[in-house]
Formats: structure tokens, sequence, C-alpha cells
């Protein structure tokens, strides 16, 4: 259980941060980019914050 939430958050990580590459070589404005750098910051808190807790209902 925890190694596939481990695996899923990598990977949503991992997917915001290449769309944010992307956004920033595509983008001419800057909403977009804006946008996926504050949707990589939510996900990052996100797992911080939800990490610790599926550790203790793991055990």
């Amino acid at each position: 259980m925890k190694k596939i939430f481990l695996f899923f958050s990598l990977l949503s990580m991992l997917f915001v941060a290449s769309e944010a590459a992307y956004f920033a070589t595509v983008a001419e404005d800057n909403i977009e980019l804006t946008f996926s750098i504050l949707v990589f910051v939510s996900v990052i808190v996100a797992t911080i914050l939800v990490y610790p807790i599926a550790l203790e209902h793991n055990r």
C-alpha cells in the first residue's frame, strides 16, 4: 500500500513537472505557466500532508 501510494505521488509529480516544462516552452502568456506552477506546488504540499497519514494508517 505504501509503495503504491509513493508510486502514484511520484507519477503525479512527474506529470505536473513535465506539464510545467511544456507550458514554459509553449505558452505565450504567463497565465498557463502560473497555473501549472500552482498545481505543482499544491501536489507537493498534498503529498507532504497525506504521506504521514498514509504511513500511520498502514501500521
